[in-house]
């Protein structure tokens, strides 16, 4: 097993983080990576991260024996710490609607005892709607029920030799979690629901009730436990049945299947059975996009529209890759954020022209969004051997209060198995272009990111094709 991890803001390597799998513990190195080797086979393994100045995160992957299984991994910096007197109690407050108030004699070390310092209260929202594996754990209840997200905050007290408190038993803190959500409709109540590192499952500990309007909404309630909470329901759900096969068509088993709402914020996994299928919960009535990882190798995303009964799908199974996958996220405005990739041989691929990926260009627009948010996503199967691919994002709204910086636009970008996550540069003004990134492949069919001139840079105009220093025919790599 094997990942990167990385700065959910910054994109940049979280260095010496502590990462826990199976027992055993490393620390990442100076490119935030970490490596365990002989991973026992198992259904849930969980993924334990932690570092100075980040929120903690649990990430839940399939194993496979003799496969080095990747799962993604990013780590959210902290928002706001401050100091509080336990005795006299406070309010530390992030924002408006993220805040967390404790009345005097609430906090105590974890032995009981009342502190004998100021401690240090870290307060950080988690912004599910831009992307829900930033929230620890996998929305799970129970094995089969899950979660779906309204908002989302982390609250963790601590000093400063990394002594643990907690809130008294007989006392609670009143939290206001923003609303954070792909969903138009937030439920007047909801439940207020606690992770549990012990059992990777989320508790229901209470109800929050919808306060404030517009922009500046949040859930307000009380809880007895420090921790990350969710105000949260619990969707209706439907079977969807399908396969996953690989680039020759064989059907792959032990795949985890995962199932991301497009018009809400939730998540669903399953694993394919022994023949290659799989049947996944995921939210009746519902838009969601599915997709497959089995070691490092990602399938196309497929966009599903549910019903209140089980169905199966009709588009085929989904394909697993050594893909390159490119993940375009935003905010609430501006309201469409498009992706546009140019492959080596001109095919401009965009909401005009969808591409194709079992055929030429073998480069696809898998899913787009035009209703805030996101996500919109971009795949490429196959390769072509010493070409050279240009990404850029277009506001196709045309509206800059937030514009694509404010919004915040974020492309998270993953070949070999491993991402890479991309922010806007300074300098956007009234820019509607930003070219984010090229792809160049060697004649070895290695592939690196950024390896041409002028990337990552604010545009009036449409970035143009890249050039090419392809020689005789164009030929493509091999994906199997």
């Amino acid at each position: 097993m094997s990942s990167r991890t990385l700065s959910s803001a910054s994109g940049q390597p979280v260095v010496g983080a502590t990462v826990t799998v199976g027992g055993n513990t490393q620390s990442t190195g100076t490119d935030g990576a970490f490596s365990f080797l002989n991973v026992t086979q198992t259904d849930r393994l969980a993924v334990t991260l932690s570092a100075p100045g980040y929120i903690p995160n649990v990430r839940y992957t399939a194993s496979v024996n003799n496969i080095d299984t990747v799962v993604p991994v990013q780590l959210t910096p902290v928002a706001t710490t401050q100091s509080v007197d336990a005795a006299v109690g406070g309010t530390v407050i992030s924002s408006a609607t993220a805040q967390v108030n404790f009345p005097a004699n609430a906090i105590v070390t974890s032995g009981g005892a009342a502190p004998s310092t100021a401690v240090s209260v870290q307060v950080t929202p988690i912004n599910v709607a831009q992307d829900p594996t930033l929230l620890t754990g996998d929305y799970r209840v129970s094995a089969n029920t899950w979660l779906q997200v309204h908002g989302a905050m982390s609250v963790v007290i601590t000093d400063g030799t990394g002594g643990s408190y907690d809130i008294a038993p007989g006392q609670n803190a009143t939290l206001r979690i923003p609303v954070s959500t792909r969903s138009a409709n937030r439920p007047p109540v909801a439940g207020l629901f606690r992770f549990e590192p012990t059992t990777g499952f989320w508790v229901n500990e209470g109800t929050a009730t919808l306060t404030g309007v517009g922009p500046n909404q949040y859930y307000a309630g009380t809880v007895t436990r420090s921790g990350t909470w969710v105000a949260g329901t619990l969707p209706d759900t439907v079977q969807v049945t399908g396969c996953v096969v690989n680039t020759l068509g064989e059907r792959v088993s032990r795949a985890r299947v995962e199932s991301e709402g497009v018009n809400y914020s939730g998540m669903t996994s399953t694993l394919t059975d022994s023949n290659g299928n799989f049947s996944i919960a995921m939210r009746a009535d519902a838009e969601s996009i599915l997709s497959a990882r089995w070691g490092r190798r990602i399938s196309n995303y497929l966009e599903i529209e549910t019903e209140k009964l089980p169905q199966t799908i009709s588009a085929g199974c989904l394909v697993l890759a050594d893909a390159i996958s490119i993940r375009l996220t935003w905010g609430t405005h501006p309201l469409d954020v498009d992706s546009h990739l140019i492959t080596p041989h001109g095919t401009h691929v965009s909401y005009l022209n969808l591409g194709s990926l079992p055929s030429l260009p073998y480069a696809a627009l898998d899913h787009d969004d035009t209703d805030s948010n996101g996500p919109e996503i971009v795949s490429v199967r196959q390769v072509v051997r010493g070409g050279i691919y240009r990404y850029y994002v277009a506001n196709y709204s045309r509206t800059y209060t937030p514009a694509m910086t404010g919004s915040p636009v974020r492309i998270e970008i993953t070949a070999g198995g491993h991402t890479r996550i991309f922010t806007p540069p300074a300098g956007e003004g009234f820019n509607d272009y930003w070219h984010a990134f090229d792809i160049a492949v060697d004649s070895d069919c290695n592939i690196s990111v950024n390896a041409t001139s002028a990337p990552n840079i604010w545009v009036a105009t449409p970035p143009g094709a890249p050039t090419q220093t392809l020689s005789g025919p164009i030929t493509y790599c091999p994906n199997i």
